[in-house]
């Protein structure tokens, strides 16, 4: 026996809430990613992140953290590494520098400062680079001198400053953004009577996508993520007032840099804006957090990162804000293109079907309101008063404008679920669920 056929109305009325979406979206815009997360550290390993910015990104101070000279730097080249410090500064005062490039700048200095697994060389005799002693020298670098000076920033007040970066960085996604990649990285150098202490280094990644599939339509996993909001800063430390007499024979001298990177986006089922409306939302969600340690046997200092984790909280996964369907802009497409029946309901009101008939077995019929359904019932009714008889004769005598491809499907899941539910067969149908 044929199911009744379900007659559905859609009025839709938009809300002065489109101002105000479009107001939150202005300050803070969509960046177009040239490198994507995958392709960086801590995805790759420090070498092939290198390579992927370097080869990809040109002009001043890509090319100066670019230098083959920091392709291999080893744990005693106190110069090199001091150098590298010196480039982090000029990248955090570079007020040209886009948040995108301030992190894609960082990857270049951090996968070439030295960690446990570079290469042990004999010092080079400057245990404090005369280039870092040049850079906090200038007089054109008034932050850098003072940020470096320890009588107006001390070591304590720096790990609050690093806090306080992180949680700008992470806190407050833009609005609607439920997917993302956050990176913290933090590298620590210390000399005692001017020899260097054991390396701390390590970097933390946190990765969450809520619909990772692939497409019908074979689309790559990063597709959705060519464009993302993106964050960063980046920063460094030293205790200038002894290193900055040379090199440090006595006492002690250390050195901190950090660089905090969120890139964030609107994750949604793929094929959601095609002209194919697709129901399936492929595999579920992916959430990634991964730490990766680079610190050399026998470092005993404090645990920065994880310093930081407690001190800063990360965006809630239960919190964020997902992507439901009247969010997403579909393209619908045209007459004739077979769909799944749970799709109709995101077909039914839109202009051209403002006006809609759903039957469970042939498909939905779209009207341009529903007064036109009316005149056309009356024409075809032989009672005029037998609505429901009307309706079934006008689309037996016509084609679905979307023609269901998942009719058996549907009738079996019909017929089982009638059995639950005799007295309301409106549970039952995908148009209502």
């Amino acid at each position: 026996m044929k199911k009744p056929t379900i007659l559905v109305i859609v009025i839709a009325i938009i809300a002065g809430g489109i101002g105000f979406y479009l107001y939150t979206q202005m300050a803070s815009t969509y960046t177009k990613l040239t490198i994507t997360p995958a392709e960086l550290s801590p995805f790759v390993s420090h070498e092939e992140a290198r390579n992927n910015v370097c080869s990809k990104m040109k002009g001043h101070l890509f090319d100066e953290t670019c230098q083959e000279k920091f392709d291999n730097v080893s744990k005693s080249d106190d110069k090199k590494i001091g150098e590298l410090f010196s480039l982090l500064k000029k990248i955090e005062n570079d007020s040209s520098t886009s948040d995108y490039e301030r992190l894609l700048l960082a990857q270049t200095v951090f996968t070439a400062l030295p960690t446990k697994d570079s290469p042990l060389t004999q010092s080079s005799g400057n245990n404090i680079t005369s280039n870092l002693l040049k850079f906090f020298s200038q007089k054109n670098v008034a932050h850098a001198q003072s940020l470096n000076n320890n009588s107006e920033t001390n070591l304590e007040d720096f790990k609050k400053i690093m806090a306080k970066d992180l949680e700008k960085v992470v806190g407050d996604l833009p609005k609607g953004d439920n997917a993302w990649v956050i990176c913290v990285n933090v590298s620590k150098y210390q000399w005692i009577n001017g020899v260097r202490q054991p390396i701390y280094s390590e970097s933390y990644l946190e990765s969450r996508d809520p619909y990772p599939g692939v497409s019908i339509e074979d689309k790559s996993g990063w597709e959705q993520r060519d464009t993302a909001h993106v964050r960063s800063r980046v920063s460094s430390y030293s205790t200038s007032d002894i290193m900055l007499n040379g090199a440090p024979k006595e006492g002690m001298g250390e050195m901190i840099a950090y660089s905090f990177s969120i890139m964030s986006w609107k994750s949604k089922p793929y094929g959601a804006d095609s002209k194919i409306v697709l129901s399936e939302v492929g595999p579920s969600e992916k959430y990634l957090p991964l730490r990766k340690h680079h610190t050399e046997d026998g470092y005993k200092g404090d645990d920065l990162i994880s310093n930081l984790l407690s001190a800063v909280k990360m965006p809630s996964r239960e919190q964020a804000t997902q992507v439901d369907d009247k969010d997403i802009d579909i393209d619908i497409p045209p007459p004739g293109t077979p769909i799944r029946s749970s799709d109709s309901k995101l077909i039914g009101g839109t202009p051209g079907c403002e006006g809609w008939i759903h039957d469970p077995q042939s498909g939905i019929y779209c009207f341009d309101s529903f007064e036109q359904i009316e005149e056309l019932v009356r024409a075809n009714s032989e009672t005029g008063n037998k609505f429901k008889i009307g309706v079934l004769d006008l689309v037996e005598s016509m084609e679905p404008t979307y023609p269901y491809t998942d009719i058996a499907e549907m009738n079996q899941k019909w017929d089982e679920c009638i059995k639950l539910h005799p007295s309301d067969t409106a549970q039952c149908d995908p148009m209502f669920n």
